[in-house]
């Protein structure tokens, strides 16, 4: 009986460590909890605070009296001109931009980075031949 009784003993040793050992991890997490509950959210700054650059009205602008084809790179130093001195950062933003024009009919792409103001299409036949 003696020796139930210290197996016994030993069992609830290992159980009262077993136990202590969970204590600690969930004090531990309970400390990482209330750090992060107590630290402000950070947020990736740059893109919450920047002003969205509207870059389609400026193309239309530089389009709309021009007839000649433009590269990337002169589209970019024309937005320069107007203004726009942050256009050659942004030549990703404006490549994206001018692809959408192309898929709204507005430019013609005539080969890779060159854009041209999408030509109205001949007048539509006023009478049909029959």
């Amino acid at each position: 009986m003696l020796e139930q009784e210290i197996s016994l003993v030993k069992i609830l040793e290992q159980r009262k460590l077993w136990l202590q050992n969970e204590i600690r991890q969930a004090d531990i997490a309970l400390s990482a909890l209330r750090s992060e509950l107590l630290q402000p959210k950070q947020t990736n700054s740059s893109v919450a605070t920047t002003d969205r650059i509207k870059w389609s009205p400026k193309i239309d602008e530089i389009f709309q009296d021009y007839n000649g084809e433009l590269t990337l790179n002169e589209i970019c130093e024309k937005l320069c001109e107007m203004g726009m001195q942050q256009a050659k950062a942004y030549k990703a933003s404006i490549n994206a931009c001018l692809s959408r024009k192309v898929k709204q009919e507005k430019l013609t792409r005539i080969r890779p980075s060159v854009y041209r103001r999408k030509q109205s299409d001949e007048a539509p036949n006023s009478g049909t031949s029959s």
